[in-house]
């Protein structure tokens, strides 16, 4: 078989995985063929031929790959044959007009396809009117990405005649294809009728002050359409102010994206006025408008009316002390915004004394971006006074600060953090930290419990600094990443420095053999660590990683033995805290949902887990759980489901003095036996979206609406929608960070939900 790939081994690879479809290899249902793979017509066809009898396949990654119009019609054959495929990557081809035409009568008759991205080809007008009258069709796509395609006025208006009629499309993305202020109008028109989709990107495009004004007027009886980007389009004052009477009146767009248009203090009025009166819009996105103090006034005054907003991004618009100042005012008041950007605005000392203040009354946020913002010695003092009182807080973001922890200023910033027990996540990359600044965070490290991820790369941290952080990752047991790259460890001058820096070294692999927690450490990039080295780190932090991927598994499947083995090891972290992932800004709503969470999952948490998310007799469960709470012995304090899920620290004590005695108790011996069952398989195995349910708060009521088979996202949705606003703020503030809830709104939120199931 000739696929034209220039590598041998890779040929190989391709030939066998065509092999495991044609034989319905039942663990193969996601392929991505890598871009060096090139595999172009001749592969795709080969491809094709294994896709018409393979039934478990479900996702297919053929980005890049060269596929022109002859290989699109092989696929597209497969496509009306195939019925298991249902996300489909073409992006980045060479896919025309007669690829399109192949690909749209294949769309006609498939009933499997939800997700396809046909991104990056050259579609154009042409390939638009197929593809158009497929879609009127078709009704199992629901998520279509045209960006990139050089799509024109006639291809839009096509496109634009077949929304009237789809009822099954939800997400669209027509981003970077040149369209026009004239162009756009018969989309807008479209969304007069349409019923079904939800989001439409039309990014990077030239719509104007001209073509806003058109959809403000769908937008005036659209009632599907939640998320809107419209990132680039040189909209200015003027399409602001059209769009923001549609605001006024729309009651269903949440996320809204209006980056880089050139709003300017005029438009931010216009803004301002309608977010007074807006009660549905969460997400907004103004990076880059040319704000400036002028345009921060009225956002203010808007932001203490305001309560639905819980998501502001607002860099990069040369803000400067005297535009936070307003704003900080606002945050005294404001109880929603939970997630704040102010990277890159020239806030600087002046006004990061004026942010310090409302956030020792803020009760709301969890998230702030400052980086590059020249906040330096007197800023970060201020800092350290607000973190001492504030509860909500869990992440923060201070890189390129100019920050020097051998400050006394920056130092005490170190000691607010011994006290701070919220602050989870910690950005102090490219600062000037250096091994002093190391010697007094790691004083921080030894008594924090809260910190899971530091981030601490390009900071001039040597083998010296690596001496101060060996006897804190003895004793740390909470933080799972840490950022190291880019520093100067093992740089030496002599061989005297050399026998310094190897000794720091071997002392730091050993403080790594009694750490348990890590399981995310980046330190072979720009640091002089021998590769013999390295590769005993990377062992022991894998050692990290298998154990807690051992640790779930022992949840998930409901074995009792096998975690209390696992907790037995020595010096087992008493809070287990999964790998949070990287850091970084939501690319969309669902992402945004479970985003910046700090949650920590306790010896207790785990334990219900194993008794209850197995056993099909829910009543029976909830009884047998009841009792245990109330059974529950030498407690030093009153027991409920909550206050036992989120323990202190006497709690946690009396849970493991009692959980050895529950485990050999009689008690417990049918819960064991009803898991050893070869009947009995994990709720979690089988449903795995309910991973997506916030952990801190673990009700009986979450339980039954799981088993029930409901969605989270469904059940988000409906009980929202039954709250009060006190209720509705705390609800957000435990869907992103249920540690900042005290015990009381815990128990609000709890007879909240009762009341709407």
């Amino acid at each position: 078989m000739n696929l034209s790939n220039p590598y041998l081994k890779e040929e190989e690879e391709f030939k066998n995985k065509i092999q495991r479809l044609i034989l319905n290899d039942q663990t193969l249902t996601n392929l991505k063929i890598l871009e060096r793979n090139v595999i172009r017509d001749k592969g795709i066809q080969a491809l094709s031929e294994a896709l018409k009898v393979n039934q478990t396949l479900t996702k297919l990654d053929l980005c890049y790959s060269k596929i022109r119009d002859e290989g699109m019609q092989a696929l597209s054959e497969c496509l009306k044959v195939n019925q298991a495929l249902i996300k489909l990557d073409l992006s980045e081809n060479l896919i025309g007009g007669k690829g399109m035409q192949a690909l749209s009568e294949c769309l006609k008759v498939n009933q499997t396809l939800t997700n396809l991205d046909l991104s990056w080809n050259t579609i154009r007008d042409e390939g638009m009117q197929p593809l158009s009258e497929a879609l009127r069709v078709n009704q199992t796509l629901t998520n279509l990405d045209l960006s990139e395609n050089q799509i024109g006025a006639e291809g839009i208006k096509a496109l634009s005649e077949s929304l009237k009629f789809n009822q099954t499309l939800t997400q669209l993305n027509l981003s970077e294809n040149d369209i026009g202020s004239e162009q756009i109008k018969p989309l807008y028109e479209s969304l007069k009728v349409n019923q079904a989709l939800t989001e439409l990107d039309l990014s990077w495009n030239e719509i104007g002050a001209e073509g806003i004004q058109a959809l403000s007027e769908s937008l005036k009886v659209n009632q599907t359409l939640t998320k809107l980007c419209l990132h680039s389009n040189r909209i200015g004052a003027e399409g602001i102010q059209a769009l923001c009477e549609s605001l006024k009146v729309n009651q269903t767009l949440i996320y809204l994206v209006l980056s880089k248009n050139e709003i300017g203090g005029e438009g931010m009025q216009a803004l301002s006025e309608c977010l007074k009166v807006n009660q549905t819009l969460t997400h907004l996105n103004l990076l880059e408008n040319g704000i400036r103090a002028k345009g921060m006034e009225p956002l203010s005054e808007a932001l203490r009316v305001n309560q639905t907003l819980t998501y502001l991004e607002l860099s990069e618009n040369g803000i400067g002390a005297k535009g936070i100042k307003p704003l900080c005012e606002s945050l005294k008041v404001n109880q929603t915004l939970i997630y704040l950007d102010l990277h890159e605005n020239g806030i600087r000392a002046e006004g990061m004394q004026a942010l310090s203040e409302s956030l020792k009354v803020n009760q709301a946020l969890i998230y702030l971006d400052l980086h590059r913002n020249g906040i330096e010695a007197e800023g970060m003092k201020a800092l350290s006074e607000s973190l001492k009182v504030n509860q909500t807080l869990t992440n923060l973001n201070l890189s390129y600060n100019g920050i020097k922890l051998e400050q006394k200023e920056m130092k005490a910033l170190c000691e607010s953090l011994k006290v701070n027990q919220t602050l989870t996540n910690w950005d102090l990359s490219r600062n000037q930290i250096g091994n002093k600044g190391m010697q007094a965070l790691s004083e921080v490290l030894k008594v924090n419990q809260t910190l899971s991820n530091l981030n601490l790369g390009y900071n001039q941290i040597g083998s010296k600094g690596v001496e101060y952080l060996i006897d804190a990752l003895k004793i740390n047991q909470t933080l799972t990443r840490l950022d190291l790259y880019k520093n100067k460890i093992g740089n030496y001058e002599n061989n005297e420095d050399h026998k310094v820096h190897e000794k720091n070294i071997q002392e730091f692999i050993q403080s790594l053999k009694i750490n348990k927690s890590i399981i995310n450490l980046y330190i072979r990039n720009g640091n002089k660590i021998n590769e013999k080295n390295l590769k005993k780190i990377e062992n022991l932090i894998e050692r990290n990683v298998n154990f807690q991927k051992k640790l779930t598994k022992s949840i998930k499947v409901g074995n009792l033995q096998l975690f209390q083995q696992l907790i037995q090891i020595e010096k087992i972290p008493l809070i287990y805290q999964p790998f949070y992932g990287e850091i970084n800004r939501p690319n969309n709503q669902e992402e945004n949902t479970i985003f910046h969470t700090a949650i920590f999952h306790n010896q207790t948490e785990i334990l219900f887990h194993l008794l209850f998310a197995n056993n099909e007799k829910t009543d029976q469960k909830i009884i047998s759980k009841r009792n245990f709470l109330l059974n529950f012995k030498n407690a030093k304090t009153n027991i409920s489901a909550i206050d036992l899920l989120n323990p202190n620290e006497i709690l946690i004590q009396d849970f493991k003095n009692y959980y050895n005695q529950f485990i050999s108790s009689t008690s417990s011996q049918s819960l064991l036996s009803s898991y050893s069952s070869s009947n009995s398989t994990s709720y979690f195995n089988n449903n795995e979206k309910s991973n997506n349910f916030p952990n801190k708060l673990i009700t009986e009521e979450e339980i039954i609406l799981m088993r029930i088979g409901k969605e989270w996202k469904t059940i988000k949705n409906e009980f929202q929608n039954e709250l009060t606003k006190k209720q509705k703020q705390l609800f957000l503030k435990w869907l992103y960070c249920p540690v900042s809830l005290n015990f009381q709104e815990k128990q609000i939120i709890l007879e909240a939900w009762k009341s709407t199931i």
